[in-house]
């Protein structure tokens, strides 16, 4: 088998076109580990494409150390067979789902046995590729990548057919080999052409506005910031505005001396669930304050005007997606847009 320095000892497998228990589904849309998984699934895009249409890529295609010239070959012709297909499966409206998982997954191995997996799907087109979350959420980007690139291999035709993992398939012992080799010289390509980073990163996207009173225009710009986690778990986090020196920031002059500054902390302790422990938990503050600039003072004073504590979370769905605060003839609104991942 294959000794990646991808494979985070993890098995990766296919489960067979035979029915399987769903078993429980956790978080998806709304869990944090989905944006990761879409984040991935665009370095994913991005590799294939670039190995496609680079040809000094092309030409350096499945060229890994632990392959003998002909597997080399194999791997190669496989890349350049399946390339465009995994493309449609990851793009559009009908793309490939991701499901995660809160029990384990498991499949069949070469002994015949059910051994356990990080994630599976069916061979052929058709259906999601399921995920262990409590595995994932330990991975970094470019182990990730490696998984669902080996998974969405099994959904691809080649030569005629569909590639399991338990099959000699050509200069390969296994098709797990064949497939591994692949998803080793995507990461390679994701790697050496900066398509994935060492860690995940959510931002916060808002659609902010700043209404003044009077003959003066509003004010309008799109910011988001980085989402910080709170737990191990990924499901307890902060996001704010206007607090850390990463954050948007919205701000408006009010002398030439002093700006008024917006202020937004929200703290989310269960990943928006409706749970009562939960819900008492949930906390947003909102504040506008008065910076004083002066070139011979540090840190520059601020002074607090306003302030106010909503009871709900503007980024949960079942909740109301503005907030909004005024002091004097100033108004600030801010709508909560969604969230990204990224890989940095």
């Amino acid at each position: 088998m294959l000794k990646s320095r991808y494979m985070f000892a993890l098995s990766l497998c296919f489960i067979s076109l035979k029915s399987y228990a769903s078993g429980s589904v956790i978080g998806n849309g709304g869990d944090p580990l989905f944006h990761f998984l879409e984040a991935t699934r665009y370095s994913l895009v991005e590799t294939i494409k670039t190995a496609l249409l680079d040809p000094n890529e092309k030409a350096k295609l499945c060229k890994l150390s632990n392959l003998s010239q002909e597997q080399i070959e194999t791997c190669r012709d496989f890349f350049l067979a399946t390339g465009e297909e995994i493309l449609k499966l990851n793009q559009g409206l009908h793309k490939t789902l991701f499901v995660l998982r809160e029990e384990p997954l498991f499949v069949i191995g070469p002994d015949g046995r059910p051994m356990p997996v990080t994630g599976r799907t069916e061979l052929g087109p058709s259906g999601e590729v399921e995920i262990h979350r409590n595995t994932l959420k330990l991975m970094m980007p470019t182990q990730t990548l490696f998984l669902i690139a080996h998974e969405f291999s099994h959904k691809t035709l080649y030569h005629d057919r569909y590639v399991t993992d338990n099959e000699i398939i050509g200069s390969f012992a296994t098709g797990r080999e064949l497939l591994d080799s692949f998803a080793a010289s995507i990461v390679e390509i994701a790697r050496r052409k900066g398509k994935i980073g060492n860690q995940y990163e959510i931002r916060d996207h808002f659609d902010c506005m700043i209404r003044v009173s009077g003959p003066r225009a509003v004010v309008g710009v799109k910011i988001s910031s980085p989402r910080l986690f709170l737990a191990e778990d990924l499901m307890s986090y902060e996001t704010s505005l206007s607090k850390n020196p990463t954050d948007g920031n919205i701000y408006i002059p009010e002398t030439p001396s002093t700006e008024l500054i917006f202020k937004m902390i929200i703290s989310e302790p269960g990943n928006c669930s409706d749970d009562p422990k939960y819900i008492n938990s949930r906390h947003t503050e909102l504040s506008i304050v008065r910076y004083h600039k002066d070139a011979n003072v540090f840190p520059n004073e601020e002074m607090l005007v306003s302030q106010s504590m909503p009871d709900f979370n503007p980024m949960c769905e079942q909740n109301a997606k503005s907030v909004s605060m005024s002091f004097g003839n100033v108004e600030f609104v801010c709508n909560y847009l969604g969230a990204e991942g990224k890989t940095n």
